[in-house]
């Protein structure tokens, strides 16, 4: 990777661990507070408002980091490019504001939760000022991994301090949606310096947009089911317990894909460029750069995950949660399927305007989802909205691979995939043994995510000679010779 590059993962790197710290310092916390019904409530309604901010925001955020990607080296059409999308931007979430309060305020089936969405909606408001597509685009990440660390810290504060009893949910629930509404807010203080918004409408071009964002959005309205109203149409189906069960499974099982796509979300620009620019070999070099990452992190997570299901759950959320466990084995695999998927539609598809390949995967998803929701959430709850979900993604991901251009299909190297598997099996007899010999449940983790961690890292150097772990043995190394020098 280039200079900037190793830069910009480095900072993608600090807000993926910054995902991971602060959620391992907040979850056991409040759902030992909330308990299943609790979080089950407050879930739901941030899965609803997420969800529709997420169809409000018209594709934009996928659509738009591509285009910025494009623009970025000419100032006025930058300008008008960024100006362009987030006035359709706007104009979308406003429409969807005001659907949203009639939803709310009308549907008989959430009656009972209106305090609670009636906060959330916040967040779907200050999503007019979600613009990580533009920092994305430019590839300053640096930007935004500092600014949501900072608005994370502030909000882990206010949990401790103002989350004390189980009354306390709609508090939860504001400092939650105070995290997303802090990002966008501090989104204006990096905007001045680096584009300029353009307030005279004759000088845009809307048009050019729509015929792409309309097969994202397709795209999105069916993905936003599946992956942000799952929780609520599980609420539907069954009860907030069984929510708030589902919740805590899902929450775990995502918990490592941050680490997963950090590479792809630095490589998306420079892909798309090569991409333009029909710059066959680099696009294809940056791509299997990609699937080699997403194999050497995901596999090892999602062994790990299955491995120490029970433990995780009873570590990180406590006994009132220990059904999920089971969702949790059966979910164990989405690190995985999410990192294929990204790559394959964001980083290949989108690029190369394949929007409709893309809505058929996902549309068949989409069905697939429904289907197997009815059959398996009222008769299996949490487990069965695992299971659902998991067919459901593995159906998209084989589709949009399948979907994918012949000549990029056949340029894949899969030796990743079998190195990573192979080098993660060490993982069974590890766990097995530290179970049995290390009673303390905290213990026996994190020796577990240790030893495995040390084995994997071993194997994948003297086995297989892998170039991450190369890599960063050689950064660790440079950092110690330059510590040693003063």
């Amino acid at each position: 990777m280039a200079v900037s590059a190793k830069r910009n993962y480095v900072f993608n790197l600090l807000y993926t661990l910054s995902n991971l710290l602060f959620p391992l310092i907040t979850f056991p916390y409040v759902t030992r507070i909330l308990l299943p019904e609790g979080i089950g409530k407050v879930q739901f309604a941030l899965n609803f408002a997420q969800g529709i901010a997420t169809i409000a925001a018209h594709g934009i955020p996928v659509y738009g980091m591509k285009e910025i990607a494009v623009a970025r080296e000419k100032r006025s059409r930058l300008d008008a490019v960024f100006s362009e999308l987030f006035w359709i931007q706007a104009a979308s979430i406003l429409v969807m504001s005001a659907l949203f309060l009639i939803i709310i305020w009308s549907a008989p089936a959430l009656r009972g939760d209106v305090e609670v969405l009636q906060i959330t909606f916040f967040l779907l408001i200050f999503a007019i000022l979600n613009i990580d597509w533009l920092y994305k685009g430019l590839e300053d990440f640096s930007f935004t991994s500092l600014r949501s660390i900072f608005i994370k810290a502030i909000s882990v504060v206010l949990i401790l301090v103002f989350v004390k009893e189980q009354e306390d949910l709609l508090r939860f629930a504001a400092i939650l949606t105070f995290g997303y509404a802090g990002n966008y807010l501090l989104n204006l203080t990096g905007l001045r310096r680096r584009v300029r918004l353009i307030f005279d409408f004759s000088r845009l071009q809307f048009k050019r947009h729509l015929p792409h964002l309309l097969y994202i959005l397709n795209t999105i309205l069916v993905t936003t089911v599946y992956t942000y109203l799952d929780a609520v149409f599980l609420g539907l189906l069954t009860d907030k317990f069984e929510v708030g069960i589902y919740s805590v499974a899902v929450r775990l099982s995502k918990i490592g894909v941050p680490f997963v796509i950090t590479l792809a979300a630095v490589l998306l620009p420079r892909i798309s460029e090569a991409s333009s620019q029909k710059n066959f070999r680099e696009e294809t070099r940056l791509l299997q750069t990609s699937l080699s990452f997403i194999f050497f992190m995901s596999c090892p997570i999602a062994v790990g995950l299955f491995l120490l299901r029970a433990e995780f759950i009873l570590l990180f959320a406590g006994e009132s949660f220990s059904q999920a466990a089971l969702s949790l084995g059966a979910l164990s695999l989405l690190p995985v399927l999410i990192g294929l998927g990204n790559l394959f539609a964001f980083q290949i598809l989108v690029p190369k305007n394949l929007n409709r390949e893309m809505f058929i995967a996902a549309g068949s998803g989409l069905v697939a989802f429904f289907i197997s929701s009815i059959i398996l959430m009222p008769r299996f709850g949490a487990l069965g909205a695992a299971m659902s979900t998991l067919i459901t993604e593995l159906i998209v991901t084989v589709l949009y691979f399948a979907l994918l251009p012949g000549s990029i299909r056949g340029a894949f190297s899969w030796k990743p995939a079998y190195q990573a598997l192979i080098s993660s099996m060490v993982f069974i007899p590890i766990t097995i043994l530290v179970n049995l010999l290390i009673p303390n449940l905290i213990v026996a983790v994190a020796t577990n995510i240790g030893l495995c961690a040390i084995f994997y890292i071993g194997l994948q150097l003297l086995l297989f000679k892998n170039e991450f772990v190369k890599m960063g043995l050689t950064i660790v190394g440079n950092q110690i010779t330059k510590l040693k020098q003063r």
